[in-house]
């Protein structure tokens, strides 16, 4: 086992430990830092160690294996009529590959992997790490992180240990990750996510908690004059 995976494993026993307390923001970004140490791990494997420097690369590889297999297993289901018995053999029509994506990308890995592109995922571990006081005075406080927001994370550090330990770690993931990460550094435009729950949106706090500040500031402007 590696260092990276064996610290990794560290991380999310103590993570589990305050997450059992309800600590659950410090359980969150406990347990993210170990996802991105599974993640520079697999970066490893994959001969792209000039990657691991960031946190977005090492949370795009964990994402991108997990992607990646549930789509090969959603392509798996014909019970679920993703695929038709006719086509078995034959390449996937356009249409059976769009479900497959659809139903790959509504699962659990699929939305966790739109937190990553969005940056949802280490805007929220930032904010469970730093005090952040415009975000507090509009409602937004760690202390509202739920078990709910940690055990997706723990849910996709063990799937990613588990597709390591099955040696799933090919060049398809890899090809993912390239593609993704590329498109992260060129991207022109700052994300504003929401929370991986999705029921109070980051960036409308933080836009509020800021209304705010300007609003008390010149009132006390005005009753200074």
């Amino acid at each position: 086992m590696s260092q990276s995976l064996s610290n990794a494993k560290r991380l999310l026993r103590d993570a589990k430990l305050l997450s059992d307390n309800k600590r659950y923001a410090s359980a969150f970004a406990l347990a993210v830092l170990g996802l991105e140490e599974i993640g520079k791990s697999i970066l490893r494997q994959w001969n792209l160690s000039n990657y691991s420097s960031g946190h977005l690369n090492k949370q795009l590889a964990v994402s991108s294996l997990l992607i990646v297999d549930a789509v090969i297993r959603e392509g798996q289901k014909p019970r679920r009529g993703m695929i038709d018995p006719a086509e078995v053999g034959r390449p996937r029509s356009d249409a059976a590959l769009k479900r497959i994506i659809k139903a790959a990308m509504e699962s659990e890995a699929g939305h966790f992997s739109q937190s990553v592109d969005a940056k949802a995922l280490d805007k929220m571990k930032q904010f469970c790490f730093y005090y952040d006081g415009v975000l507090e005075g509009a409602g937004f406080h760690p202390d509202r992180v739920t078990y709910a927001d940690v055990e997706p994370i723990f849910k996709m550090c063990v799937a990613a240990l588990s597709e390591i330990e099955d040696n799933q770690t090919w060049w398809l993931p890899r090809s993912c990750f390239l593609r993704r990460a590329r498109a992260a550094r060129n991207d022109p435009h700052i994300h504003h996510p929401s929370r991986l729950r999705g029921d109070s949106g980051y960036a409308a706090a933080r836009q509020r908690g800021l209304r705010e500040r300007d609003q008390r500031a010149r009132r006390a402007h005005n009753l200074a004059r």
